[in-house]
């Protein structure tokens, strides 16, 4: 499980060609995922990277995961590069996935993430609402305990004849992970990330990675704050609860 409390997307400089006036750049920065950024990409000699949302930092970073939110797009290509705008790191990866961790790639400058609906439309028309990227913090693996549950924010009423009206909303999701771990730091760090987020702030979290990644990265807060912290003998234990936003 990763954490991305250190996303470096607020202080990247944005670029992107054929960016649409009603949806810029800086709604990638607004806390609901909805909030997009539209492009509208000339595919006519497949997705250079001109195409790319870019990403540039005036100082080196250190990136190991990147997750995007609330997109129409189904294939992904992230590209990294140092300060003099050398190719460092290549990843893909897929809508259904969300996002991807990496061993962690020093001295980053820029990245530039492409965006492909697997349409063959142009211009092709793309969207991205959320993004993060940067160093994660790494979690201890969680216990077998968890479970996923749903809160439907659904609203309506029956009639006396029993008809229904109403709007249904997707529920939203929320699971509790419990944890163990040897490392006071470990808890430390997570306690120093979840207070900094506070109780309303937002954050992308991946579940599991691998061959594990059955559960998809979630969008979420942590309401509960670091949950029961103690120490058993030699471990530590605690619990998170990630409640979905949009």
């Amino acid at each position: 499980m990763k954490i991305l409390f250190g996303n470096l997307l607020p202080l990247a400089t944005l670029s992107a060609l054929g960016v649409s006036v009603n949806y810029p750049l800086d709604n990638l920065n607004h806390p609901f995922l909805k909030k997009k950024l539209q492009q509208s990409i000339d595919g006519s000699s497949g997705m250079p990277d001109a195409s790319a949302l870019t990403l540039t930092w005036s100082s080196d970073q250190t990136i190991d995961a990147i997750v995007a939110g609330y997109s129409n797009a189904t294939l992904y290509t992230l590209k990294l590069y140092d300060s003099g705008s050398t190719l460092m790191y290549t990843k893909t990866f897929t809508n259904s996935e969300m996002g991807a961790t990496f061993p962690a790639v020093s001295g980053v400058r820029s990245a530039k993430l492409l965006l492909d609906d697997e349409s063959g439309n142009n211009p092709m028309t793309v969207y991205l609402g959320g993004l993060s990227i940067g160093l994660a913090t790494a979690m201890p693996d969680p216990l077998y305990d968890w479970k996923p549950e749903y809160i439907d924010n659904s609203f309506g009423f029956n009639s006396l004849d029993g008809q229904a009206q109403g709007q249904y909303m997707e529920p939203l999701r929320k699971q509790k992970f419990s944890f163990v771990t040897p490392s006071r730091a470990v808890l430390d760090a997570v306690q120093s990330g979840v207070n900094l987020l506070g109780k309303f702030g937002t954050v992308f979290v991946i579940p599991f990675t691998g061959a594990m990644a059955t559960v998809k990265p979630i969008y979420c807060t942590i309401p509960e704050g670091v949950e029961s912290p103690d120490r058993d003998g030699l471990s530590y234990t605690f619990s998170l609860t990630f409640q979905e936003a949009r």
